[in-house]
């Protein structure tokens, strides 16, 4: 997901107003990864990375925007590798994200 953060919005809020109005699903937790630059020298676009843990269906009927073309898939952490490897989650983002969750766990 990806969102415009209004000014001196913590991503944190930001990431779990987007998780609800596209998904329609709530996390009980929200922690802040990291912050990181998109393409630098490209773009001045800083993504802010965040994880939502604990879910819980939100209780409202998903608001996308007309071009929002997103799909709700639930996937087990072993699923959602297992799409990368086999072309299914082709998006490199994606691949990013499970990766950092990784690394997440392994530091503890």
């Amino acid at each position: 997901m990806s969102a415009t953060i209004e000014p001196n919005e913590d991503p944190r809020a930001a990431a779990g107003r987007e998780l609800l109005e596209e998904t329609g699903w709530r996390a009980n937790k929200l922690t802040l990864l990291g912050t990181q630059h998109a393409m630098p020298g490209l773009l001045k676009m800083r993504l802010h990375v965040v994880l939502a843990e604990d879910l819980v269906p939100g209780g409202v009927e998903r608001k996308l925007e007309e071009m929002e073309m997103i799909e709700v898939e639930e996937l087990t952490e072993a699923e959602a590798w297992a799409a990368t490897e086999d072309g299914d989650a082709s998006s490199f983002l994606s691949l990013g994200l499970l990766y950092l969750a990784r690394h997440r766990q392994v530091r503890g």
